[in-house]
């Protein structure tokens, strides 16, 4: 046997993870402790191999900070603002009426309001805001779109000082890691921020 196939079929690596073939399996540990944070309900710790420019957001214990892979807030109680506020997609979708008053750059956010151009990308074509948000159970790219939606009506009504991010921060953040590889991440992120109540 080689060294550099040690691993065999039906024995363990050194994570523990059982081997079907001689190829050693690799244990994506930033994903195993996203995974941890979320069943136990603490802030959505997310890190990624690229680190985007958001340094205007860029603050430890917020989702950029943590998109950004600083972990040294990992399980932080100082990370939990107990004042944050957010509403969730099925609030926001049910009551339209609500949406008066937020303003993205000088376009005020109505119901019939198109995801894009105000959200970067062709994700949703030509629906509009209320559609995507009503429609956030229909899969993935939808969760994304009614969670980020969402987080842009609760940055408008509660501001950054009680949401933890302004317009222009909800459309940074979905422009740079809506269409790569930390979609999900994303959406978890801004779920969390959503279910703030």
């Amino acid at each position: 046997m080689s060294e550099n196939s040690k691993f065999n079929a039906g024995e363990s690596n050194t994570n523990g993870v059982k081997n079907s073939d001689t190829t050693p399996v690799s244990i994506n540990q930033g994903r195993r402790a996203l995974a941890r944070a979320v069943m136990v309900g603490a802030p959505v710790i997310l890190t990624l191999a690229s680190k985007p420019s958001l340094a205007a957001i860029n603050n430890p214990c917020s989702v950029s900070g943590q998109l950004s892979g600083n972990m040294s807030a990992a399980g932080s109680k100082s990370c939990e603002n107990p004042n944050y506020k957010g509403l969730t997609p099925e609030y926001w979708g049910q009551r339209p009426s609500e949406w008066k008053n937020c303003f993205y750059l000088t376009s005020e956010i109505k119901p019939g309001t198109k995801f894009h151009p105000t959200f970067y990308g062709n994700m949703f074509g030509t629906e509009n805001m209320l559609k995507v948000i009503q429609d956030f159970g229909k899969d993935d790219r939808y969760l994304l779109g009614a969670h980020t939606v969402a987080a842009l009506l609760n940055s408008c009504r509660f501001g950054k000082a009680g949401y933890g991010y302004s317009s222009d921060e909800v459309v940074a953040l979905f422009k740079a890691y809506a269409y790569g590889n930390h979609a999900v991440e994303l959406r978890l992120a801004f779920e969390y921020l959503n279910g703030k109540g």
